[in-house]
């Protein structure tokens, strides 16, 4: 499974950060595009804990004075960029505006302005290809503003996203993805994680992903069982309807309900013997 490149301690300390929130997740994700990854981002989880948000807008606000940049304003988008925005402006006594979609395009509403020349730092959480961040950049510009840089916590664009500003950020991350055909086989051996099925660890971040795996295989079961119990009881009420003495209805009613009675006691075994194996497989080296 693909490991993350730690370049410093700084940088150790920001996964950690990003990590103990889950904002960052390691394990076999699917993403909604379809493609697997052994790691997934979410930042809006780290922007839920204002004392991570506090920590990193330090981190990145000293960047900024070790850089030179100096700047009056800072621009965030909503929604990503508000709160590490404003965390930023706050400990660098800027002041604070952001730009928010109307008619699927982000402008300046509320009675922001900027005096002419005025120096502006846009401030975003992540970006990936850039487009908020050009729009932010073409606010500044059309309300007679100065962009002078761009901050961002992550970077994931792998060096796609370019602007004619400076722009700095905490962290790099690029993940690798791969088709579903072409998993590496170390991460065809994990658990495998739906982005449909994360909404459960949304208000336990500080959980290991190994928990989260123990709840998905459990959530699994369970729905099995929930459907074996419910397929019992309808066809019970139909050995009911039909007659208990039915010579017809009665022998095959009641082969399937042993049948589906017998299937409920196995499984259980069946259920942990493929888990176990699928563990061997995965720490095996």
């Amino acid at each position: 499974m693909s490991q993350l490149t730690i370049k410093d301690e700084s940088q150790r300390e920001i996964l950690g950060i990003f990590q103990r929130t889950g904002a960052l997740l390691s394990g076999h994700f699917v993403l909604r595009s379809g493609l697997h990854s052994a790691h997934y981002f979410q930042c809006a989880q780290v922007c839920q804990r204002m004392d991570a948000v506090e920590r990193l807008a330090e981190l990145l606000v000293a960047k900024l004075r070790a850089s030179g940049l100096t700047f009056q304003t800072v621009l965030a988008p909503a929604m990503g960029g508000l709160v590490i925005g404003q965390e930023v402006a706050r400990q660098a006594k800027a002041r604070f505006i952001f730009a928010e979609k109307e008619n699927n395009a982000l402008v300046l509403r509320r009675g922001f302005t900027m005096a002419p020349g005025e120096p502006v730092l846009i401030v975003e959480d992540v970006v990936t290809r850039g487009g908020r961040v050009i729009e932010c950049l073409d606010i500044v510009r059309k309300a007679g503003g100065k962009a002078v840089g761009i901050a961002m916590l992550v970077d994931r664009s792998a060096g796609s996203a370019r602007f004619d500003v400076p722009a700095l950020s905490l962290l790099e991350l690029s993940f690798p993805t791969y088709a579903a055909d072409a998993v590496p086989p170390e991460l065809a051996a994990g658990i495998v994680v739906f982005l449909s099925d994360l909404s459960f660890i949304a208000h336990a971040p500080e959980r290991d992903i190994d928990e989260y795996q123990l709840a998905q295989r459990n959530r699994a079961y369970l729905a099995t069982l929930r459907y074996a119990c419910g397929t019992i009881a309808l066809a019970w009420f139909a050995r009911t309807l039909g007659g208990p003495h039915n010579p017809v209805t009665a022998p095959v009613l009641d082969n399937f309900l042993l049948v589906l009675f017998l299937s409920m006691l196995i499984a259980p075994a069946g259920f942990l013997a493929t888990q176990l194996s699928k563990d061997e497989a995965a720490s095996g080296d």
